[in-house]
């Protein structure tokens, strides 16, 4: 009963937190949309797409391993700690001597100054995934959530301060230096904790081995959600990367602020349930029931509304990101489908199985990411989402029943908010093209919104299992409010 409350008043604050992050984020994409030129983002996404595995890396999978052991001593703690440490001082180092290569892939000598900068992000990170996963496992979500808020703010209004200046593609290099800083400085309050020094002797076989496996899983991911960035860099050049990444950017913003949270609440939460049956299930229900509606409905309903949306937020220069971000948006319902079976893969220590999924599906969305971009960048969208399709089929087909998931539960429940959101897509795609064509970007949003909210209403009224899933989130909702 306790964990049932500290969890609800963690998801309670996450969310908050999450609200005040995405009034944030939504207001630094389109005031540095203004600000910097597709050039200027496709500068700094050439550099980040590649060395920003840096981040990834200097976890080793091992602050995941951290919370899901949930039992280690102060010693493996304090070794956790100065081996990430150690692991994020050598990938900067690393990183520095990767900034001539960089610039010589591009042809592009401009990225050298970008990639001596992002260095520093990587060597400050190195302190953070230890004070992260202490916090977590204490349940400190109000903390983590303040310290997300307030780096986050930090690092917009440094962006925004530069980009005034005229800094250009520096003002990105500098947010990701102030979020990394202030994220450090917050985290580490948060935690309540204080490392020691290196304990020989301790057993970390077990940690190392957790870690290897979900550390090649993100690897895996890593490799498959950057390699359109590098992609379309070498063949298409800044401009158009640009271009591209202002859509990837909007199509994870849902993900982010929704899908990442929820994993910091769920996975502890479901790691300390795992051995009991009924509560396991019935938590992962819920779980995906939020994920699937909030994350995926949204998805659907912003790419439904992509044409007026980037033309409002980001300006006239980035309407070619329409087409991207509607396909990425897609291909992010999809992801968001997966995100229960990650839960499980990770709470019930499956991660040699995670692996084995991730890489054959993702080599595969590599590959065809490759064939698309010889076509155009939305060829590389296309690649992008059908390989979040074969991810889901391959998770939700081949390994949750072995793990003794409730698949066809799982699909009716995800089915319900896939086709209404597909409903809506599609009403207010051709309602957009076929009758709003020539009007103006403010009466075109609010018309396709009250296209959605019809859509979602009829959806409600005369479906009953859509009715009974509104029901439960809003007992969840009232529990979290109660907590």
């Amino acid at each position: 009963m306790a964990l049932a409350r500290t969890a609800a008043r963690g998801a309670l604050t996450t969310l908050v937190g999450q609200g005040f992050k995405f009034v944030l984020q939504i207001a630094s994409v389109a005031l540095l949309s203004h600000l910097i030129s597709p050039t200027g983002f496709g500068l700094y996404g050439m550099v980040a797409s590649i060395v920003s595995i840096a981040l990834v890396i200097g976890d080793a999978g091992l602050s995941l391993a951290a919370i899901s052991a949930g039992n280690l001593t102060r010693e493996q703690r304090s070794n956790l700690f100065w081996i990430n440490a150690a692991l994020g001082t050598l990938i900067a180092l690393v990183v520095v001597a990767l900034a001539k290569p960089v610039s010589l892939l591009y042809s592009e000598p401009r990225l050298i100054g970008i990639t001596e900068g992002m260095a520093i992000v990587f060597f400050v990170n190195g302190f953070v995934p230890q004070f992260r996963a202490e916090a977590t496992s204490r349940l400190n979500f109000i903390g983590l959530t303040i310290s997300d808020v307030t780096a986050q703010a930090a690092s917009i209004a440094a962006a925004i301060v530069v980009a005034l200046m005229g800094g250009g593609y520096w003002a990105l290099v500098i947010q990701q230096i102030v979020l990394a800083v202030v994220g450090l400085i917050c985290t580490a309050i948060a935690a309540r904790w204080v490392p020691r020094g290196i304990t020989l002797g301790q057993r970390m076989g077990s940690i190392f081995a957790f870690g290897t496996n979900s550390h090649g899983s993100q690897l895996l991911n890593y490799v498959s959600v950057n390699a359109d960035n590098v992609l379309i860099g070498r063949v298409w050049g800044a401009a158009p990367l640009g271009i591209y990444t202002r859509a990837f950017m909007l199509f994870q913003l849902p993900l982010q602020q929704i899908a990442t949270p929820m994993t910091r609440v769920a996975l502890p939460v479901l790691a300390s349930l795992r051995e009991d049956g009924p509560r396991f299930d019935a938590y992962l229900q819920r779980a995906q029931l939020l994920i699937t509606y909030l994350v995926g409905g949204g998805l659907f309903v912003l790419a439904g509304v992509a044409g007026p949306l980037i033309e409002i937020f980001l300006g006239s220069r980035w309407r070619d990101a329409e087409y991207i971000f509607e396909i990425l948006a897609i291909g992010g319902v999809f992801q968001a489908l997966g995100y229960p079976g990650y839960w499980v893969f990770l709470a019930r220590a499956q991660t040699k199985q995670l692996f084995r999924i991730s890489l054959v599906g993702r080599s595969a969305m590599v590959a065809m990411m490759t064939v698309g971009v010889f076509i155009s960048p939305i060829g590389v969208a296309v690649g992008s989402m059908l390989g979040q399709v074969l991810l889901w089929a391959m998770q939700t087909f081949l390994s949750m029943p072995k793990m003794g998931v409730n698949v066809p539960r799982m699909l009716r429940d995800g089915s319900r908010p896939v086709c209404t959101g597909t409903a809506i897509f599609v009403a207010c795609w051709l309602t957009s093209h076929l009758l709003l064509s020539g009007w103006n970007d403010w009466a075109q949003l609010g018309v396709l919104l009250g296209v959605a909210a019809v859509l979602g209403s009829v959806a409600i009224a005369i479906v009953p299992a859509i009715r009974r899933d509104l029901r439960s989130m809003l007992e969840v909702a009232k529990h979290l409010r109660s907590a």
